[in-house]
């Protein structure tokens, strides 16, 4: 039998995809923001080459206060291979999808799922 996946694989900066607007149904972003500069630029990419929906996984993390994340992330995280170098609030992930209204997209889905030791928000958006 053929396989069912294409073998073709691009590989990209997630702040600058190489895709036409609207290329994917769904886009799937699992465990990516906590380890991107620029959060808000990746997710704005994602709703761009989304033509329905974007599934976002991010991680909890208790270990910061409110207001704390990026500096206390890095210095928490430092020797791993792909540090995580943003931690979000609850607050801080609203806000960040309340910026995705712009785009005519809307929370259909948040809720905690289990992952290993700790716990990820799961989060999915649609377009209106």
């Amino acid at each position: 039998s053929r396989p069912c996946l294409k073998k073709d694989f691009v590989q990209a900066d997630a702040t600058h995809l190489p895709f036409k607007p609207q290329s994917f149904d769904t886009v799937v972003l699992g465990d990516i923001l906590e380890h991107v500069e620029n959060p808000v630029k990746v997710l704005n990419q994602a709703g761009i080459v989304s033509r329905r929906r974007i599934v976002l996984t991010v991680p909890k993390d208790e270990r910061l206060p409110e207001g704390q994340h990026i500096k206390k992330a890095r210095e928490l995280d430092k020797d791993r291979i792909c540090p995580t170098i943003n931690f979000f609030s609850e607050s801080w992930l609203r806000s960040l999808v309340i910026l995705m209204r712009w785009m005519n997209y809307r929370v259909i889905l948040w809720q905690f799922v289990p992952a290993q030791a700790w716990m990820n928000w799961l989060i999915v958006l649609e377009r209106m």
